[in-house]
């Protein structure tokens, strides 16, 4: 195997992802919008991705692995489509009981970590909230949650509700196959209880 001299950009890029492998916050590739808020006029929308996802997960489970990827659909009305603005958004969470990240890093394994750019996250490094912005406008593009039982001593519950009735917004969990509509109290509070 021949090996180049490191040219300068790849000399940078090099620099920054060991710059980054060293940041405040890192969430796993797989963990991106796993666990998201979503405008709520996608609810019907969500709970039919969500059903088709189980009928064809079901259907394609080996024993081992499954046969067929399922890929999400994209929702008809997006996030960024409320505006909410990053300095709003940040208000609220600055109540939470936990730090700020302004350095956000994602990746997988221990070697593989890049900068998740325009990501501010609220958390730990095993329980977050994360979300991404536009930096043209500043509007909040994603807002993602990783391991949120980790995060109710924070003061998660209160401050999603805040969220949530502000901007009318549904919290749709792809692992359990769930979406919540705040209105239906006692689902969410059985969600947080589990």
């Amino acid at each position: 195997m021949v090996r180049r001299k490191p040219t300068k950009i790849n000399q940078t890029i090099q620099d920054r992802r060991m710059e980054v492998a060293g940041s405040t916050m890192f969430y796993h590739e797989d963990d991106y919008c796993q666990i998201q808020l979503l405008p709520i006029e996608n609810y019907p929308e969500l709970i039919q991705q969500i059903s088709n996802i189980s009928s064809k997960s079901s259907k394609n489970f080996d024993g081992t692995g499954y046969k067929e990827i399922v890929i999400r659909a994209d929702q008809e009305k997006k996030l960024e489509d409320r505006k909410i603005k990053k300095e709003e958004l940040e208000k609220i969470l600055s109540k939470l009981k936990t730090e700020r990240h302004s350095i956000v890093a994602t990746g997988y394994g221990l070697s593989y970590r890049i900068e998740s750019k325009n990501t501010i996250a609220y958390g730990t490094n095993n329980s977050a909230i994360f979300f991404d912005y536009n930096p043209e406008n500043g509007n909040v593009q994603n807002f993602w949650i990783v391991n949120p039982k980790q995060l109710e001593s924070a003061g998660l519950k209160e401050i999603m509700s805040e969220i949530v009735t502000k901007w009318e917004l549904v919290l749709t969990d792809w692992n359990l196959g769930l979406t919540l509509d705040w209105k239906d109290f006692d689902k969410v509070e059985k969600y947080f209880a589990n």
